[in-house]
């Protein structure tokens, strides 16, 4: 595993192979991608073009290269880069040898490593028919599970962070009122009670402390909103400012099935221009992650 060894440069990725590509997947590939092109799955008309056999699709190399790296480098890394040249053809059935090699580690730091990495396709032949250069960013450090040290640093339970100031304009009443469906957003000077929602600098990404969590090499099979709750004093008004803190109040871990469910909680307090409290919102959002021998339950407060 790459990120196992001190000397990255030079490193030399095992070959895979052989490896044959068949009809099926390549009628996969086309009804994936809708790219019905028959030369890459009909040998009648790979042969009316003069073709041996039906022809591999380029982009279905491209995707395996990419799956491959990963598997390489016993990490799901994130594609910073990724060019590629076809040199000859690679035919339905033949063989196929996947290698690789490391040629430069562009940064190396505590949290990532930056490779740029050389991948070639050879056929039965050992002539190369493609290759590709890919610099991608991995994990330093390979982990099996969610880092909650680390979340809790940066939520900073129980730390008010703000205030962010939102004034409510009215062109945007008017297009959230059309985008819940209300028939006349401008006949009124209070705001629809769900715009409370809109109020928030998670979701306006004004405020964002746990991006981390979607760079991590676990694999992620869902998420979202997990609960929303606004008790307001008050409807609010087009025209006015309002003032929002927001304090992460919980963070806790649940098992789901064949899931482990991450959730964070916050809590929004709006206030108007007088410092009047307006309302008051508990919010919760959610990451599902599959992991390895993932049991039980943890809470953490």
């Amino acid at each position: 595993m790459i990120l196992d060894i001190k000397d990255k440069n030079g490193f030399v990725f095992e070959e895979i192979g052989p490896v044959r590509c068949s009809i099926e997947d390549m009628v996969r590939w086309a009804g994936s991608c809708d790219d019905f092109t028959n030369f890459h799955y009909e040998a009648s008309a790979a042969q009316a073009r003069g073709f041996r056999a039906p022809v591999i699709n380029g982009p279905w190399k491209a995707m395996v290269i990419r799956n491959l790296l990963n598997v390489w480098l016993g990490s799901e890394g994130k594609t910073l880069k990724f060019s590629i040249k076809y040199l000859d053809t690679d035919f339905v059935g033949e063989e196929m040898y996947m290698n690789g090699r490391v040629i430069e580690v562009i940064s190396d730091s505590d949290d990532f490593v930056q490779l740029k990495c050389e991948i070639k396709i050879t056929n039965g032949e050992q002539k190369v028919t493609t290759e590709a250069l890919c610099e991608v960013q991995v994990q330093a450090e390979q982990i099996s599970e969610i880092p909650m040290a680390r979340l809790l640093e940066v939520l900073e339970i129980g730390t008010p962070k703000g205030p962010f100031v939102y004034e409510i304009a009215k062109t945007d009443v008017e297009r959230y009122s059309r985008v819940i469906g209300k028939k006349n957003p401008t006949d009124s000077e209070f705001v629809p009670t769900t715009f409370f929602g809109a109020l928030d600098p998670i979701e306006r990404r004004d405020l964002c402390v746990d991006d981390f969590l979607l760079e991590l090499p676990l694999k992620k099979v869902g998420g979202g909103n997990a609960f929303n709750k606004v008790v307001y004093k008050r409807p609010l008004k087009t025209g006015e400012k309002i003032s929002v803190t927001t304090t992460y109040v919980d963070a806790y871990i649940k098992k789901s099935g064949n899931r482990t469910l991450l959730f964070r909680v916050r809590e929004n307090i709006m206030a108007d221009e007088s410092g009047i409290q307006v309302a008051h919102s508990r919010n919760g959002h959610v990451l599902a992650f599959a992991l390895p021998n993932a049991s039980g339950s943890e809470a953490v407060k």
